[in-house]
């Protein structure tokens, strides 16, 4: 008996921490997202991995960040429908998601299924990815 009780807790527990940095994952790439539609550079830098930030420039990424956003004409951004999956001994995951863009006038310009990686580093999240293009 003592043995069953000890499995179902320790499922139970591992379940939770799977479910909590899930949550973690999700929230990461919502506020990542939220920089961006709020033209947050500091922040939107910031949801970078450490090793991002070392090797891309910032004013490449807000210039690229700032001009896809005026010609698509992003006034908000809709994520749903995430897909966690954990590599790496939990430290790093890839996500995917739908991720919709509508424009001042609140019709949609965009609906897509989108990849990203994301790394955890010093029990933060953070996303990484090839450095934007020079501006």
């Amino acid at each position: 008996m003592k043995l069953g009780l000890i499995v179902f807790v320790f499922t139970a527990f591992a379940s939770a921490t799977f479910a909590s940095e899930k949550e973690k994952v999700v929230g990461h790439i919502k506020e990542s997202y939220q920089a961006w539609e709020d033209d947050d550079w500091k922040k939107s830098w910031e949801t970078y991995s450490p090793e991002f930030r070392r090797r891309c420039d910032k004013k490449d990424m807000i210039t690229f960040l700032r001009s896809t956003k005026e010609k698509k004409k992003i006034a908000k951004i809709k994520l749903d429908n995430f897909s966690v999956v954990f590599t790496s001994g939990k430290n790093a995951a890839m996500v995917t998601y739908d991720m919709a863009f509508f424009d001042t006038e609140g019709k949609q310009t965009l609906k897509k299924s989108w990849p990203m990686l994301v790394e955890k580093v010093n029990g933060k999240w953070y996303s990484t990815e090839e450095c934007y293009p020079k501006s």
